[in-house]
């Protein structure tokens, strides 16, 4: 009976080992289980660290990605690194921009004193036309004896675009400057913000008076367009329209007109030094083509980049 009882023991004790070994398990904690919900607690406290690592280092500048989305507008001029140039949702319905492009990267170096010119061409991506009475205004930073008010030359339609620009000086002390201008509407209702970034030091390679300079790039830094006023006309007729453009230096500067009739037109004007020159463009009005016309410029040579648009109200009498 012992003996029996004894036997039966050490079969289940067999039995027992038996199981352990088989289902692999650890009476120390360090079994399989264990071990990889460890490795799933590191990786994902990796991940936390590369994610907060992507998240403290600065964005990039988005002025370099055309028609990007700005912040809100109503941040600090001192926030201007943020992600804010170009606008999706800037003011209102009736009141919105669009970075389309710019002049002058972010971060070139000039010597001190050196004189440059900024341009920022942007898209009217609201419902309301941009009247003279809207403005592009400094609003903080560095100023580098740029103007303190670009007023719009004229009427900016829904969906046209305009190019601003500003005559700066580089200071006088090394370091980084940035300068902040707004647009602004007749009202004074803020829309998006738009700046210019440059560091003042040795590695600069514009010279003082940069539009002397041989090693300064042939450019077009503005296009303006002389103010029409609505016209009443016997139809058919021809509208003529008209760009001044200015250039930094000798060059020549081949251009293309496009209007929204369909119409295109190319051509080339000779620069013998800095200075403004103007180039027309005609638009044929049918009878009884009463409507708003409008014209934009593209400058092929040396830009690559529209500069705005006319527009005008034509009522065939």
């Amino acid at each position: 009976m012992f003996k029996h009882r004894r036997l039966c023991n050490l079969l289940l004790i067999g039995l027992l080992l038996i199981t352990v070994i088989a289902c692999d398990i650890s009476f120390d904690g360090n079994d399989e289980k264990s071990s990889q919900e460890d490795i799933e607690i590191q990786l994902t406290v990796a991940s936390l660290q590369r994610t907060q690592t992507a998240a403290a280092a600065p964005p990039e500048n988005s002025q370099k990605q055309p028609e990007d989305a700005q912040p809100d507008q109503d941040s600090d001029a001192d926030d201007s690194s943020d992600d804010d140039s170009g606008d999706d949702s800037d003011g209102s319905a009736c009141n919105s921009s669009k970075f389309v492009s710019e002049t002058i990267a972010d971060g070139t170096v000039y010597p001190a004193g050196a004189a440059f010119t900024k341009t920022w061409t942007l898209r009217n991506a609201g419902d309301c036309d941009w009247t003279t009475d809207y403005k592009f205004v400094f609003e903080g930073g560095d100023q580098m004896g740029g103007d303190s008010t670009v007023n719009v030359p004229s009427v900016v339609n829904p969906g046209e675009t305009i190019t601003f620009s500003v005559d700066l000086k580089a200071p006088a002390t090394s370091g980084d400057y940035t300068g902040v201008w707004r647009l602004k509407a007749a009202d004074g209702e803020k829309l998006g913000k738009y700046w210019v970034k440059i560091t003042v030091g040795s590695g600069g390679t514009a010279p003082a008076d940069e539009e002397e300079s041989p090693s300064t790039p042939f450019a077009v830094t503005s296009v303006t367009y002389p103010h029409i006023d609505d016209i009443l006309c016997i139809c058919p007729t021809t509208l003529g329209v008209a760009a001044n453009v200015t250039v930094n230096k000798a060059g020549t500067v081949t251009y293309i007109w496009d209007d929204n009739k369909g119409g295109t037109s190319t051509g080339s004007v000779v620069f013998d030094a800095a200075g403004t020159k103007t180039v027309h463009h005609s638009i044929p009005i049918p009878g009884g083509g009463d409507g708003t016309y409008s014209a934009s410029l593209y400058i092929d040579v040396p830009n690559h980049q529209f500069f705005g648009s006319i527009s005008v109200d034509v009522d065939c009498s």
